[in-house]
């Protein structure tokens, strides 16, 4: 009788698993006739997923270096997937090549293709999130935040459902490291008096969306008061927010723990609260 049992549980595990198969799509050009190799995203689904909410995640890597490929990234594909979360991993040009506005117009091109697109793919267009980690958790909150990158595609705020910051530096300024300020020239240029457009912490308004947004106590790279200020002026503006300290966490567990434990149950529960 144990035997049949077993037997019949290792049944139930194995179609278990069958049930969380995971499909991707590699390498899908979101901008029309772009020659640009950066102008790719992946999709990670659940097969047969429908109606699904969707979490666009934006690497990061200073502006200048990183991947939708790298481990980490692809960890987030597979496991937020499994949770039944349609995951669209997006690259974008990197500086010194470029600087902004390109990486956030390439971020908001990735949106709007994302939105006319992903209900193709078993994702509900209504219901986008963003996040990112580092320079694009900075990149995840100008979008959400400064209307402008959206309007060219006649889109708005309300069409980002919620945004999820990780680590993110909200406020481009010079009173930084000498390696801080030399990414920053390289990303945003010479002009320190136009860092301030490059700022999501400026754009804050009652027609924000909802955030989250997560900060690790240990992080050395990004001073947490930024994370903190910009909680502050999104409850200063009625706008629904959370903000969570990641003990112990310095700014690369930031990402890659961002699929276990605190972090998974916090960005899960965003996502599945209306």
């Amino acid at each position: 009788m144990r035997s049949i049992l077993a037997f019949i549980l290792l049944l139930v595990l194995i179609a278990g698993k069958k049930e969380e198969k995971i499909e991707k799509y590699a390498d899908i050009l979101y901008i029309k006739d772009s020659k640009n190799e950066l102008h790719k995203l992946d999709i990670y689904k659940k097969l047969n997923v429908k109606n699904a909410p969707v979490l666009i995640f934006i690497h990061g890597g200073a502006w200048r270096l990183g991947s939708k490929d790298n481990k980490a990234h692809k960890d987030i594909g597979r496991i937020y997937s499994r949770k039944g979360i349609v995951v669209v991993e997006i690259n974008y040009r990197l500086s010194p090549k470029v600087k902004h506005p390109s990486h956030i117009e390439d971020v908001a091109s990735a949106f709007n293709w994302v939105k006319q697109n992903i209900s193709r793919y078993g994702g509900d267009p209504e219901k986008i999130y963003i996040s990112g980690h580092s320079a694009g958790a900075h990149l995840c909150a100008l979008l959400a935040l400064d209307a402008r990158y959206l309007a060219k595609y006649n889109l708005r705020q309300s069409d980002i459902k919620g945004a999820i910051p990780i680590s993110g530096p909200m406020k481009i300024e010079n009173n930084r490291g000498i390696i801080a300020r030399k990414w920053f020239k390289d990303a945003f240029g010479n002009d320190i008096s136009k860092w301030k457009d490059a700022s999501p912490i400026n754009f804050v308004s009652e027609d924000s969306p909802k955030f989250l947004i997560l900060y690790g106590e240990n992080d050395g790279l990004v001073p947490k008061e930024y994370n903190i200020e910009l909680y502050n002026k999104l409850k200063e503006k009625k706008v629904s927010c959370r903000i969570v300290e990641m003990k112990e966490y310095n700014h690369m567990m930031m990402v890659r723990k961002a699929g276990e434990g605190i972090m998974l149950k916090e960005i899960l529960s965003f996502i599945n609260s209306e």
